[in-house]
């Protein structure tokens, strides 16, 4: 649930592959700054908000896609969101539940394993 103003919302599920672009490892989390953080909460929330649902702000953010820079997108959404008058609290705290959301409901400790191992240069020579 998330909820800006008079606007309250069931958050969507999102596409796995926007998912994969607002996940981050705990030690990323670790080091991340607190814009990158809000900016990667906002993109979540554009993105699980329904489509059939009033935005809190006058202009609906565009769908994000591949290439796009997520933080970049996210700095969007969460700037026209205060613009527009939403408040500070309402955004933090519907963004930060859009996040734990999307990162409660998409990624299991397998897929994260096979992540890693994935990404991980080859060993030996």
């Amino acid at each position: 649930m998330a909820k800006i103003g008079t606007h309250e919302v069931t958050l969507l599920p999102i596409s796995p592959l926007a998912a994969l672009a607002l996940w981050r490892t705990p030690e990323q989390q670790a080091a991340e700054d607190v814009g990158c953080f809000y900016a990667r909460a906002a993109a979540a929330l554009a993105l699980a908000w329904p489509p059939d649902r009033t935005w809190p702000a006058p202009v609906r953010p565009r769908p994000w896609r591949p290439g796009v820079k997520i933080l970049d997108y996210g700095q969007e959404v969460f700037d026209d969101l205060i613009r527009a008058k939403c408040s500070l609290d309402d955004v933090v705290e519907a963004s930060t539940e859009a996040l734990r959301s999307i990162g409660q409901s998409l990624i299991t400790e397998q897929e994260v394993s096979a992540v890693e191992d994935f990404s991980e240069a080859p060993s030996g020579g």
